[in-house]
C-alpha cells in the first residue's frame, strides 16, 4: 500500500518538476499572502496538469512560509473571493425545481460547491499538501472568535477532511521496540496516562511480555 501510495507521489512530483519549465508565474515582486492570492487564481485557472502540478507544489510551498499576518490575510481572501456564485446559484436552483432530475440536479450541485474546495483539493495533490492543509485550518481555528467570516473557508476544510480521513485509512498494528524511531519518540511525546521517563523506559514497557497497539 505505501510503495503504491509512493510510486504515485513520485510520478506527480515528476509532473510538478515538468510543470515548473511550461507554468507563467505571477510576478516575481510579489510575496506572502499577495503571491498566495495569485498562485490559487492562477491555480484554479490552469487545464494542464503539469502545470496545474507545479502551481500547486509552489503555493504549498508559499503558504507553508506564512506568519499569523500573511495567513490571515489570505484566508480573508479566499472567503472574499472563491464563494459560489449567487445568481448562478440561485437559476439553477429555480431549474431543478421546474425540473427534477439527474442534468438539473448535476448543475445544482456544481455551482453551490464553492471554488475553495476545488483549490484545496489540487493543493493537497502536491507534496506535504495535506500537512499543509491541516496546519492552515490550526491558524484558521485560532483567528475564528475575532473574525466569524472566515467561518465559510473553515467550513470547506472541515467538509474536504470528513471525506478524506476516516477510519478506513487506518491501519491497526503493534508497536515494539523495533518500530521506527519517528512513531516511538511521538509515544513518549504524547503518552499522557503513565507518561514515560526516558527511553530506557520506553524499552522496558514495549518488552517482548508486553503488548502496545496504535492507529
Amino acid at each position: 500500500m505505501n510503495g503504491g501510495v509512493s510510486f504515485f507521489q513520485d510520478l506527480y512530483d515528476q509532473i510538478a518538476t515538468r510543470g515548473f519549465e511550461l507554468v507563467g508565474w505571477p510576478s516575481r515582486s510579489e510575496q506572502g499572502e499577495t503571491l498566495c492570492a495569485s498562485l490559487a487564481r492562477a491555480l484554479l485557472a490552469q487545464k494542464g496538469e503539469a502545470s496545474a502540478a507545479a502551481l500547486a507544489q509552489r503555493l504549498v510551498e508559499v503558504c507553508r512560509g506564512l506568519d499569523d499576518e500573511a495567513r490571515f490575510g489570505f484566508f480573508a481572501f479566499l472567503a472574499e473571493n472563491f464563494s459560489p456564485d449567487p445568481a448562478a446559484a440561485l437559476a439553477a436552483a429555480k431549474a431543478y425545481a421546474k425540473e427534477p432530475g439527474p442534468a438539473t440536479l448535476a448543475a445544482l450541485q456544481a455551482v453551490v460547491e464553492p471554488p475553495r474546495q476545488d483549490l484545496f483539493r489540487r493543493m493537497n495533490m502536491a507534496a506535504d499538501g495535506t500537512a499543509t492543509l491541516v496546519s492552515l485550518r490550526a491558524s484558521l481555528i485560532d483567528m475564528l472568535g475575532a473574525h466569524p467570516r472566515l467561518r465559510t473557508v473553515d467550513h470547506d476544510l472541515l467538509h474536504l477532511f470528513i471525506s478524506w480521513f476516516n477510519r478506513g485509512f487506518l491501519m491497526f498494528d503493534r508497536v515494539d521496540w523495533h518500530s521506527s524511531a519517528a512513531l516511538l519518540e511521538k509515544l513518549i511525546a504524547y503518552e499522557a496516562v503513565h507518561r514515560f521517563t526516558g527511553w530506557h523506559d520506553l524499552r522496558r514497557r514495549l518488552g517482548p511480555d508486553r503488548r502496545c497497539f496504535a492507529f
